[in-house]
């Protein structure tokens, strides 16, 4: 759906054809807003207000669901619809993505860890004579091994440090 398309609507049990004016990105739930002269010239019907949004000070779950079992006692209400359900099952969502995201994330640091790995052990056949040179010259066997992890630490540091801002970088664009 987008900005000039027209929409078949089933509006008290007539079908009406309203044009799209605009269109909100909705995470939960779908709606329809229209001003009261376009429904007016839309349904050939007047204007009649058929819901009030109520906000409880006390949002406790059972507070809400005892007002809302109360409002749908009064004769004149015929629904009720509540958005802490929807609150609730956004949070669960939101839950799974985020185990989710830890699975992935574990899983992509072995790799990384596999691929670290590998590239020292390379480094260091291919280096042998260098650093039999350095061993040669006194220094101790920790300080050889310095010697070769300090460049794969420092890559690593810089490798994450780039990661973590472009990517951070890249879902604030993308949210926009």
């Amino acid at each position: 759906m987008k900005k000039g398309d027209s929409l078949k609507l089933k509006i008290n049990g007539k079908k009406d054809r309203v044009k799209v004016s605009g269109v909100a990105e909705m995470y939960a739930g779908h709606f329809i807003y229209m001003k009261k002269a376009y429904y007016e010239r839309a349904t050939h019907d007047s204007y009649q207000s058929n819901v009030t949004i109520v906000r409880l000070k006390d949002q406790d779950v059972k507070n809400v669901e005892n007002t809302a079992a109360d409002f749908i006692k009064l004769p004149d209400v015929y629904n009720v619809s509540q958005n802490t359900s929807l609150i609730r099952q956004l949070a669960s969502i939101v839950d799974s993505l985020q185990m989710v995201m830890v699975i992935l994330t574990f899983l992509s640091v072995l790799p990384a860890i596999v691929i670290l790995y590998n590239l020292t052990n390379i480094n260091v056949a291919e280096r042998i004579r260098e650093l039999s040179t350095v061993k040669f010259l006194g220094f101790h066997n920790r300080e050889v091994t310095l010697y070769i992890y300090r460049k794969t630490i420092v890559l690593s540091f810089v490798g994450i440090v780039s990661g973590l801002f472009s990517g951070r970088s890249c879902i604030k664009s993308s949210w926009r």
